[in-house]
Parts: structure tokens; C-alpha cells; sequence
């Protein structure tokens, strides 16, 4: 089935200050079909994607970047996990529009 996932984000949970880091990959050809949302702890979720085609966007970038290290990968980091990142991520594949989530729990110190 093309644009379907082969790997799902996992759910991760790191303490304050530490990296996360969330694999998505898709059958597809490029990491471009590739879409990152979030929905906060207790909020209601971005209307749109914070990191569409693999891209973080600009108002973004000073918490997430993304990379890909082979086609149909989309790899998002969170350098310096804060609590209010807690939540659950959402890869989303824009070809089939499948998607799947994954947790981030952020422990304080």
C-alpha cells in the first residue's frame, strides 16, 4: 500500500533539558509526505502542522528541528525538553493521510 507507515512514532519519556526524539517513516519515496502535529496535556490541538513536509516551520524552530536520513524518514527533535512540551505528537502521512500519535512525557527535576 503506498504512503502507508512501516514504522510508528513511539512514546517517549525523558526528563527536563534532554533530548526527544520521534521516528516516523513511511513507504513513500520522500520524507516530504510527512507532516508533524501536536496537541498540548490538556489542550486542544494546532490547527495545522507545526512541521509540514518535513519542515519546521519558523515560528517553531527555537524547539523543534527535524531531520531525514533516508526517503520516507521524518525524524523530529526536541534539543532541551521543557514540560510544557508534554503531549502527543502526531505524524501524519500527507499522501494517504494516515497518521499515528505518540506520547511525550517530560519528568521535572
Amino acid at each position: 500500500m503506498n504512503g502507508a507507515f512501516v514504522t510508528y512514532p513511539s512514546n517517549v519519556a525523558v526528563s527536563t533539558n534532554d533530548v526527544a526524539t520521534f521516528t516516523c517513516r513511511t513507504d513513500s519515496t520522500s520524507s516530504g509526505t510527512i507532516a508533524w502535529h501536536y496537541i498540548a496535556t490538556g489542550s486542544s490541538p494546532l490547527p495545522s502542522a507545526f512541521a509540514p513536509l518535513c519542515n519546521v516551520l519558523d515560528a517553531y524552530r527555537s524547539i523543534y528541528h527535524t531531520e531525514s536520513s533516508a526517503a520516507g524518514v521524518c525524524n523530529l527533535i526536541i534539543n532541551s525538553t521543557q514540560l510544557t512540551n508534554a503531549g502527543a505528537y502526531i505524524c501524519q502521512d500527507l499522501q494517504t493521510t494516515t497518521f499515528s500519535t505518540a506520547e511525550l512525557v517530560v519528568l521535572g527535576k
